[in-house]
């Protein structure tokens, strides 16, 4: 087996082990359960939100400077530490430390997880191998949160001690997974590693102001692809609160999502015509068919909540394929990430509507919000694109 085969095997293990998080399908049915009202849980989503955002900002800096294979261990520990926080303080100052702790956590990894990567298969002669080993690496993380979200739900329902601990196990041991079997590879010293990184800053703002196509997009992408990583983390309280599903089965229905969503991704790249016009197209068909929510109960719920995630996420491909596409400038990671700032920002707003229509009107008027959201805003982004896209 060569260095670089080993390499890749303990690469993908510790993303499989970074995702196995039993806790992911109750986590908002524990917080619930504990006295935490629809309003509270939205604040907490915020706070979670908040700690990465802000963490985004210096994690390149840092990772640049550092050991990127040690900062990625820290993340997994602190990954740990915050379910452990939530076990001994079950309550909304006890999950509000242990989503800052999470949210830094991931912070941590943005970033320098791709970097240690590209070094390592540089220091192989190996980069044109990047997008198939970090493809499988993602596979890899995809297949740890389908395995917990089908198994969480039946481990909890003994009781939130259990999923908790071994939520908290999981990242340790993909932590313990780099140590031994990740090395770091050798960078080179830039005394001018400050100066370029503002410089790429500025770069990327100059992108924006200069291509509003790019410009355009990012904000798109950063709305519009919001939507499901906002609605999901609600997708079990609104389980619960529309059926009498067991935790175990709510848990099946949430990995069906997710699975619907990985092949709606997978298979966005088939679809003929112009990115963005089918984008809206599908953003607007998920809308609507969310929207059916409101008529089944039980097992029938899973059918819309998958469509409406598989179709969400092919268009999320479409939007990113347009924006890597109309990236002209030396700053594509930079621009990129704009857009994840703009999501950033926009949770903040959409968490809070969430959690008030659910304070008001229950956990359906929150999701039919959320449906007629998503078919105004993509109409609307459709109605303002600038021509360039639309063909």
């Amino acid at each position: 087996m060569t260095r670089l085969q080993r390499f890749s095997y303990a690469w993908y293990a510790h993303a499989f082990l970074r995702e196995l998080v039993l806790i992911y399908p109750t986590s908002a049915i524990m917080m619930t359960g504990s006295g935490i009202s629809p309003l509270e849980l939205s604040s907490l989503f915020m706070i979670w939100g908040a700690a990465a955002l802000l963490g985004e900002i210096p994690s390149g800096a840092i990772a640049d400077l550092t050991s990127r294979r040690n900062i990625l261990m820290v993340s997994g520990l602190m990954k740990g530490c915050a379910f452990l926080t939530w076990l001994a303080f079950p309550s909304y100052g006890g999950f509000a430390a242990g989503f800052i702790v999470w949210g830094t956590a991931s912070a941590m990894s943005s970033g320098a997880s791709e970097a240690l990567l590209y070094d390592t298969l540089r220091e192989e002669d190996a980069t044109a191998q990047f997008s198939r080993i970090y493809g499988r690496a993602e596979a890899s993380a995809n297949l740890g949160v389908a395995l917990a979200l089908l198994i969480g739900g039946f481990v909890a329902e003994g009781g939130y001690p259990l999923p908790l601990i071994l939520s908290a196990a999981a990242p340790w041991i993909a932590a313990m997974v780099l140590l031994v079997g990740i090395r770091e590879p050798s960078r080179r010293t830039d005394a001018l590693r400050s100066r370029t990184f503002v410089g790429t800053l500025r770069d990327a703002v100059s992108e924006l102001r200069r291509n509003r196509v790019v410009a355009f997009v990012v904000l798109m992408l950063g709305v519009l692809g919001t939507l499901w990583g906002a609605l999901e983390e609600y997708v079990p309280v609104f389980l619960d609160d529309r059926s009498d599903l067991r935790l175990g089965s709510i848990g099946i229905i949430f990995a069906l999502a997710y699975a619907a969503r990985t092949v709606g991704m997978a298979s966005a790249h088939r679809l003929p015509g112009a990115p963005v016009p089918n984008a809206v197209r599908l953003f607007v068909i998920a809308g609507l068919i969310l929207a059916t929510t409101a008529l089944p109960n039980g097992w029938w719920l899973a059918l819309p909540i998958a469509l409406y995630s598989g179709a969400a996420g092919a268009a999320a491909v479409l939007l990113q394929t347009r924006l890597q596409h109309g990236i002209e400038g030396p700053a594509r990671a930079t621009v990129t990430s704009a857009a994840g700032v703009v999501e950033g920002i926009f949770e903040f707003p959409l968490y809070l509507s969430i959690g008030l229509t659910a304070q008001l009107g229950g956990w359906q008027a929150a999701f039919t919000m959320i449906a007629m959201l998503t078919v105004v805003l993509s109409l609307g982004f459709r109605f303002f694109a600038p021509r360039e896209l639309l063909r």
